[in-house]
């Protein structure tokens, strides 16, 4: 009986959601999420963590930049001297400096400009030498996003273009 017992609560919190736990603030909550870009799962052992939510209902989810970036094929730099990250498309280049709300997109699409300027809901933010950036920030590299509880999915809508 204790055995059975011991199988039913073990299973119980295997199946609690992955949630580490939460800053001093209480704002930011980790998540084990896997990462699937053009159909292949990403390796984020080495990241201080895969994910992490953030906002009063914990709605926008931070993901780490550099290694989305270039699984999608993007080329990332980081200028010391101006403090600001390259992520190069192809089409487009965004720039973007840690701790600001804004990112600024530059490129052409078929002879039209489609720079601009991209407010985020929480600024790019380094932990351990990795930048972690709004999932959202994505969606401006024309790209398709599926999210559940534990998983991100992308795909490049215009990946000829690349």
């Amino acid at each position: 009986m204790k055995r059975i017992a011991f199988i039913v609560i073990f299973s119980l919190v295997l199946s609690l959601p992955l949630s580490a736990h939460t800053d001093a603030d209480g704002a930011d909550a980790l998540f084990d999420y896997c990462f699937n870009v053009r159909g292949t799962e990403l390796d984020t052992g080495n990241l201080p963590f895969a994910a992490y939510a953030v906002g009063e209902d914990e709605s926008t989810l931070m993901v780490p930049l550099r290694i989305i970036s270039e699984s999608l094929g993007y080329i990332v730099t980081w200028d010391e001297t101006s403090a600001t990250i390259t992520v190069d498309a192809g089409i487009q280049t965004l720039y973007l400096t840690p701790d600001t709300m804004s990112a600024s997109f530059v490129g052409m699409l078929d002879g039209t400009d489609i720079s601009r300027i991209v407010e985020l809901p929480f600024p790019a933010t380094i932990h351990d030498g990795h930048t972690y950036v709004p999932l959202m920030l994505f969606e401006y590299f024309f790209v398709s996003i599926f999210r559940n509880d534990s998983s991100v999915t992308i795909f490049p809508l215009l990946s000829d273009l690349y």
